[in-house]
């Protein structure tokens, strides 16, 4: 782990100091990005965080970075907000100019690079186990450690039963858990400790999201193709059944002589269902959620507010107000995502995508 010092740190633009470092991934220095521009970070809830720059493709700061090789710190005034693999690269050249655009992948996102080797069946163990056994899988033979450590886990106490077949992502098989009921949410802090919870994120009534004082922008998206009131889930046949013996299916519906809609359908196969019970909880699930798909808010705040992840996070919820025209909601929004761009001065724009409950 690289250690930043204070006489290290970065420039200080609106309240803010910025430090971008590169080490390689066994912790020699490479450079401080201080000439980087249109920096750029992306936080999801449900995937991979990533840090994007460009720098100029003659700049000595940029020549002992590596694709694949080398690591990108990130610290906010001191706070490690990103870690990640430097990753896909775009060089563009031109008559009187090169520059190099980098994009960098935090932990979470490299086991997208490991997989199931064997099939694996995890039979009646505590899902955090399994979890962590994932993780130990990515992590296993050569060329294998990451150096990520098993942090707090703390999801539902639930025994599970799991086959992960061969050639399956290890990210995959963990994002399998934020689906089910009683399952989690799984991240990869920077400090690469696994952390999983039945629920990420706190109550922050002290941050409200709202339109015309915290919020300088609000983009609301509503997607009917999500909206359905009658479900079809098709799991897959037991290990070891013949091909005469049907897959296991479930159908529910909700009104539908009294909806004003009319039918409308959607149909879901998922394999890893093996029997009855489960497909019926899977199908309760999807049209429950199908009925009330939520819409969705990019919010972007006053400058200056927001001054780190100690104020509001992925997961976080907060209430949330938006009362425009035809728009009068007064409700409790969570972050799903969080996205910060830097000026090229310092000055940071920071937008969160929210979903209202």
């Amino acid at each position: 782990m690289a250690v930043i010092t204070a006489s290290q740190c970065g420039e200080r633009a609106t309240g803010a100091e910025w430090a971008w470092f590169v080490y390689t991934v066994d912790g020699q220095a490479v450079a401080e990005l201080t000439e980087a521009r249109s920096r750029a970070l992306g936080f999801d809830l449900r995937g991979p965080a990533t840090a994007k720059f460009e720098i100029d493709g003659h700049s000595l700061q940029g020549a002992g970075l590596l694709e694949l090789a080398c690591d990108l710190y990130v610290y906010r005034d001191r706070e490690l907000l990103f870690r990640g693999r430097l990753g896909s690269t775009d060089d563009d050249l031109s008559a009187d100019q090169h520059t190099t655009s980098w994009t960098a992948v935090d932990y979470r996102g490299m086991l997208d690079t490991r997989i199931y080797e064997i099939d694996t069946t995890y039979t009646n163990l505590p899902q955090a186990d399994i979890a962590w056994a994932a993780v130990m899988i990515a992590q296993d033979g050569p060329g294998g450690p990451l150096g990520i450590t098993r942090g707090p886990l703390q999801p539902a106490p639930v025994a599970r039963t799991e086959l992960v077949e061969a050639d399956t992502r290890v990210d995959e098989a963990l994002d399998r858990f934020q689906d089910y009921a009683d399952g989690f949410e799984w991240w990869i802090d920077p400090e690469l400790r696994f952390q999983a919870y039945t629920w990420r994120g706190i109550s922050r009534d002290d941050f409200p999201l709202a339109w015309g004082t915290t919020a300088t922008a609000i983009r609301r998206s509503y997607d009917t193709t999500r909206f359905a009131n009658w479900v079809r889930v098709r799991g897959g046949r037991p290990e070891g059944a013949d091909q005469d013996t049907p897959e296991p299916f479930a159908d529910r519906s909700a009104n539908l002589a009294i909806r004003p809609e009319g039918r409308i359908a959607r149909t879901v196969n998922n394999s890893d269902l093996k029997d009855q019970a489960a497909v019926n909880a899977a199908a309760d699930q999807l049209l429950a959620d199908s009925l009330n798909p939520p819409a969705t808010y990019a919010v972007t705040l006053r400058p200056g507010i927001w001054r780190g992840a100690g104020d509001l996070w992925l997961g976080d919820t907060a209430p949330f107000v938006l009362r425009s025209g035809r728009l009068d909601i007064a409700t409790t929004a969570r972050v799903n995502q969080l996205d910060i761009a830097l000026g090229d001065n310092g000055d940071e724009t920071v937008a969160l995508t929210v979903g209202t409950e």
